[in-house]
């Protein structure tokens, strides 16, 4: 089972799709669940290999991560759905979208929107992710600590779970035209892992509804300020305009 579902709202207008940075688990999000405002139903993705699913063979290519995630959403009842990734997760989140339009009966059309933080855009994100693939366990653990928050307490086991990840995008992430989706960037304005001009290609996936939002904090800049960032997460997904009953639900 790939998505965690621990506070059902059937009565929520929108689903919101977590997935989780590099190492990281759905555990990540678990807090959010109740903290989001009623009309929004959270779910997270488990990778295998962590989390609850530990001691599972991790993914073998990106294209397992998109049948377990999408299999799991076809399940569930139909909401519109948005769908937000953090730091690698970001990257998934990508290509979850993508492969939502793709399936999609609704010619062109992707999710409500997509929502991603503390993530170079991809071409950026592709360059760094090979830099430390490059790295010896020493010093891609040292990597992973420096990025603060629960990283700090990374070991053997999550280093493993890491290096998983980031041979997922070993070809990067692909081309595709833009999304008709919006497109909302949060960062931590002291996050030396990105950069403005990193955040700011974003637009490149769906110039037509863009922002980028820059918060106090580093890479998990949401870990001391849980509640702050969740209620603008929440407005932003309120002033989604775009939202309609099917979009983005592949059948």
């Amino acid at each position: 089972m790939w998505l965690r579902r621990w506070t059902p709202r059937p009565g929520a207008t929108l689903r919101l799709l977590c997935l989780p940075h590099a190492g990281g688990s759905a555990a990540a999000f678990r807090s959010w669940a109740d903290l989001l405002p009623l009309t929004v139903e959270l779910v997270a993705v488990e990778p295998p290999g962590r989390g609850d699913r530990f001691g599972e063979p991790f993914a073998a290519g990106v294209d397992d991560v998109l049948d377990g995630v999408l299999t799991g959403l076809a399940a569930l009842p139909r909401k519109p759905l948005a769908v937000f990734g953090h730091s690698l997760g970001a990257l998934l989140a990508l290509r979850v979208c993508r492969e939502l339009r793709r399936r999609s009966s609704m010619s062109g059309q992707g999710p409500a929107a997509l929502l991603v933080s503390s993530c170079p855009a991809p071409a950026a994100a592709a360059e760094r992710m090979a830099g430390q693939r490059g790295c010896d366990d020493d010093g891609l653990l040292a990597q992973v600590r420096g990025l603060g928050g629960p990283a700090v307490d990374a070991g053997p086991d999550v280093l493993a779970a890491v290096r998983a990840d980031l041979a997922l995008f070993a070809d990067g992430v692909g081309e595709a035209p833009p999304l008709n989706s919006p497109l909302r960037v949060y960062a931590g304005d002291g996050d030396d892992s990105v950069s403005p001009a990193t955040l700011a290609a974003w637009r490149r996936e769906s110039p037509g509804d863009f922002r980028l939002t820059m918060l106090p904090g580093g890479h998990f800049f949401f870990s001391d300020r849980e509640p702050l960032f969740l209620a603008r997460l929440a407005a932003d997904i309120g002033q989604l305009s775009t939202v309609e009953t099917t979009n983005g639900i592949p059948r």
